[in-house]
């Protein structure tokens, strides 16, 4: 199965969060899988962000992006090369290895919200 850079990024933000939780030995071991498994991805996701910022926003006095907000202020004339290049990024397809998939069960002792449910359903084996 294939996902975008995108989906993994945020599936692998989500597991983060349950990373440090306390849950059953193979739920954990599949957790610390998925995550280091993947981890070279985000880390070219995120080399690969630092320069489209480095590229297309604003710097201040010492050279470093202009915050705004929750993001960083963008040069007005590279707005949409910025939104297309981001675009090209985040849809880069990934291929997802089936081994040590998540089970529903693994779960069962979480409150999880929807929202991560949808982050992670590639990761989550249907159990029959």
């Amino acid at each position: 199965m294939k996902v975008t850079l995108g989906q993994l990024i945020t599936a692998l933000n989500e597991l983060e969060k349950i990373r440090n939780e306390r849950m059953n030995i193979a739920a954990a071991f599949k957790v610390l899988t998925i995550i280091k498994r993947y981890s070279p991805e985000k880390e070219a996701f995120s080399i690969s962000m630092r320069k489209l910022l480095d590229e297309y926003a604003e710097k201040d006095g010492e050279g470093n992006p202009v915050t705004e907000g929750n993001g960083v202020k963008l040069l007005p004339d590279k707005a949409e090369v910025f939104k297309k290049e981001m675009d090209t990024l985040l849809s880069a397809k990934i291929k997802i290895i089936g081994d040590d998939l998540l089970t529903l069960s693994d779960l069962e002792n979480f409150a999880v919200s929807p929202s991560f449910l949808e982050a992670v359903d590639f990761f989550i084996k249907r159990e029959e």
